[in-house]
């Protein structure tokens, strides 16, 4: 009789449930290492980056944005002033190319009774007077379109000329022409009536281009 020897208890049966790796256990043991070392190495990698980031927020940035917030700043300051100046340069002559209409079309009045008596002298004064009521209509606009306090004086320069410097230019369309030199000298006009609205405007375009009258009239 043949007698079977027994299984030491506690002895544990394994059981295999499929085929083995083709490398068997050893190769399973690679794959899992090489997992975990690719898992560590995408953590550093996640490591370095919170760290460059955080490194953009360290207070060592701060000067460098304080710089570049001024420069601009100051960049936005110039342009502003430049183009104030350009726009203040542009009134100044405006201004003054307006005040001389007016004293062109004042001068007719001693123009016309200078004229010789001829009809080409009073074509050339009619053609430089119509030129000269042009510029007043032209530059009346302008400046009420640019300063419109400065304006209300202008436009009454602008009449006062035309009452007191027109009504001189048409007595002396009646005058005689002169006829010698001693026709050249004109005693009979009177225009001074005409220097308290020219004051007035001179004023006005002084107040309107000064710094102050400029801040002021900003805040309006």
């Amino acid at each position: 009789m043949h007698v079977v020897p027994a299984r030491p208890s506690g002895t544990a049966v394994a059981i295999q449930r499929g085929p083995l790796p083709p490398g068997g256990p050893h190769q399973d043991t690679s794959v899992q290492g090489e997992l975990v070392h690719h898992h560590r190495r995408m953590a550093r990698r996640r490591d370095h980056t919170s760290a460059g980031a955080g490194c953009l927020m360290t207070p060592l940035w701060w000067p460098v944005i304080a710089a570049a917030t001024v420069s601009a700043a100051v960049s936005l300051i110039v342009l502003w002033w430049n183009s104030r100046q350009t726009r203040l340069d542009r009134q100044r002559e405006l201004f003054g190319r307006a005040f001389a209409a007016v004293a062109a079309y004042r001068e007719f009045a001693y123009i016309v009774r200078r004229r010789d008596d001829s009809n080409e002298a009073r074509n050339i004064i009619n053609r430089d007077l119509s030129k000269v009521q042009a510029a007043l209509h032209h530059h009346e606009a302008l400046v009420r379109v640019e300063a419109p306090k400065v304006a209300e004086h202008y436009s009454e320069l602008i009449r006062q000329a035309r009452f007191i410097a027109g009504d001189a230019i048409r007595k002396g369309w009646n005058a005689e022409p002169a006829r010698s030199d001693a026709h050249m000298h004109i005693e009979t006009v009177d225009l001074s009536p005409l220097s308290t609205y020219e004051n007035q405007y001179l004023h006005e375009v002084q107040r309107h281009l000064s710094l102050r009258s400029k801040v002021k009239f900003g805040r309006r």
